[in-house]
């Protein structure tokens, strides 16, 4: 394993901060201070979507392209939603939500609200769209994509996109809804400016009547997340060539406020030897990730990093986890990192969404 960055981080440091924090790691059992989620987590999670992907047709049976590819490689802040009222997602509805979101942010505009210097970012061309790809079974609601547009400038045709939103569901149980009144969207991906995205949570809000809350992750979810994911590259991708294609699994936590002058550590590890971890702990005839499992990975690399610099990882907060899936961070900040894992994410995120509020 290569704890490079870590090692660097630490000497950075002088010696009587690594003899503070040290002493700090020690006087702490453990897991004494191991944070726990805001709700109990399962027994055990699954690794994979259960589904194959589910190809839309359209009504003269043609295939749809499938825009997963669009969600790679960019940054997202994750929000849960409730189930949205009355929601259809035919066409003429879909124009019918575009102009009175344009004829909401239009009038939010003029209102005076927002501050000059934004105004020409505030966005006044609002455009609804299914996004097709993301849905794997009949249960789940088919993508919806919310784009928002800037006022054009030098008489250009169309501004620049100023949000865009991608409300989404993958494997949605669809077992406490109203599906006559209600459609299950559980997951939004935002990308945008703050005053767009404010106002849009806003109007869906009010139009939908349901709830929009930023979603967190706290270390135990984390934790979850990248001993999961760790075990995702295949054999034939465990190798020199796959350390390229692929990311070093990077765990950072935040250090105890008594300790002064370092405020993270960060734990670099090579992707294939995270998958030899990830192999010796897992049962590799089961689809399931078991706690102990996800347990017995976490120790093993806090170990690993004990024996070499007698710190404790367990004793801090783990705050953001890097694998070859995606970049999470506690604070809801998410970057998937390659197509063929964006199910599996999503459909986490919306797994997340139903266990810590039940929908209805």
């Amino acid at each position: 394993m290569a704890m490079d960055r870590s090692h660097m981080a630490l000497s950075q440091v002088t010696p009587q901060v690594t003899s503070n924090l040290q002493q700090q790691t020690r006087s702490t059992p453990w897991l004494a201070r191991r944070h726990t989620p805001y709700t109990k987590t399962p027994k055990s999670r699954r690794l994979t979507c259960k589904a194959t992907r589910r190809i839309p047709r359209t009504a003269r049976s043609r295939t749809v392209t499938s825009r997963v590819n669009e969600l790679v490689g960019k940054t997202w802040r994750v929000y849960s939603v409730s189930p949205l009222h009355s929601f259809t997602s035919t066409r003429s509805h879909l124009r019918n939500y575009s102009r009175h979101l344009s004829a909401y942010l239009e009038a939010e505009r003029h209102k005076g609200g927002i501050a000059v210097d934004v105004q020409s970012e505030f966005g006044e061309k609002a455009s609804f769209n299914l996004m097709h790809g993301i849905a794997l079974t009949e249960e789940d609601a088919e993508a919806i994509e919310i784009t928002v547009r800037s006022r054009s400038q030098n008489g250009s045709k169309d501004g620049k996109i100023v949000f865009t939103g991608i409300l989404c569901s993958v494997e949605y149980d669809g077992v406490n809804i109203d599906k006559e009144n209600f459609v299950a969207l559980p997951v939004f991906l935002v990308k945008g400016t703050a005053a767009v995205t404010r106002h849009v949570i806003a109007w869906l809000k009010i139009q939908f009547d349901c709830r929009i809350n930023m979603m967190r992750f706290p270390p135990m979810e984390l934790a979850w997340m990248v001993s999961m994911w760790s075990g995702l590259i295949s054999d034939d991708e465990n190798s020199d060539v796959a350390v390229v294609r692929f990311p070093s699994l990077e765990l950072m936590y935040s250090v105890p406020e008594e300790v002064k002058g370092l405020k993270s550590i960060t734990m670099t590890v090579k992707a294939g030897d995270a998958k030899l971890l990830w192999d010796s702990v897992h049962d590799q005839d089961s689809d399931d990730f078991t706690e102990e499992e996800m347990e017995s990975f976490i120790l093993g690399l806090e170990a690993h990093f004990f024996a070499h610099f007698k710190i404790n990882l367990a004793a801090m907060t783990l705050c953001r986890i890097t694998s070859s899936a995606a970049f999470i961070g506690a604070e809801g900040r998410v970057k998937i990192l390659s197509e063929k894992h964006v199910h599996q994410v999503l459909r986490h995120f919306t797994k997340l969404v139903t266990e810590s509020r039940p929908l209805k």
